[in-house]
């Protein structure tokens, strides 16, 4: 199954039958990319199915609730096939171990595509010590395995603005910058 397919029901209904987190397998493929210091600790998780797993089995019931909101978000998103035009965001995720958010970071526009720094602070609270980067991976034609951006659903307020020619400091809309 590919991130974008939407299979026979919602991301959102699969997941919250019952009230029960239900996460969906595809997070497995949403990379956790580790701090340099944290490559050798076998604990750390390597994808976001292991971070909702992370965030369940110490009892931290709101940060897996936001984790699966914002992964159920994208999932859905991705199943509309959606064009990445006026009204999304791309760019590089982060998740936020101090409150379950993953997504874009509140500093997406500073943040390179692959380099580590700077750390991405989280868009829900701001957190900047307690995150990491997030990859994105999917299946490639040649058979191989490819990076695919983040997307999100462009706020209104921003979205109604979006023909408008982007000034200097209207970077988040763009893509993360190439050159570190």
């Amino acid at each position: 199954m590919s991130l974008g397919e939407a299979g026979q029901e919602s991301a959102q209904e699969a997941g919250q039958e019952s009230g029960v987190l239900r996460f969906d397998r595809r997070l497995g493929s949403m990379k956790v990319e580790p701090k340099p210091e944290e490559e050798s600790d076998r604990n750390f998780p390597r994808n976001l199915h292991n971070a909702a797993e992370l965030f369940t089995s110490i009892g931290h019931v709101d940060s897996a609730r936001r984790l699966h909101a914002t992964t159920s978000a994208l999932l859905a998103l991705l199943g509309t096939n959606p064009d990445g035009a006026a009204q999304h965001l791309l760019g590089r995720a982060a998740v936020c171990w101090a409150c379950g958010h993953a997504g874009l970071p509140r500093n997406a526009d500073k943040c390179h595509e692959t380099a580590a720094e700077p750390r991405p602070v989280c868009a829900h609270c701001g957190e900047e010590e307690q995150t990491n980067f997030v990859r994105l991976t999917m299946a490639a034609a040649d058979g191989g395995q490819q990076v695919v951006p983040w997307i999100e659903v462009r706020p209104k307020a921003a979205a109604d603005h979006a023909a408008d020619p982007p000034s200097n400091s209207d970077q988040r809309t763009r893509r993360n910058k190439h050159e570190p």
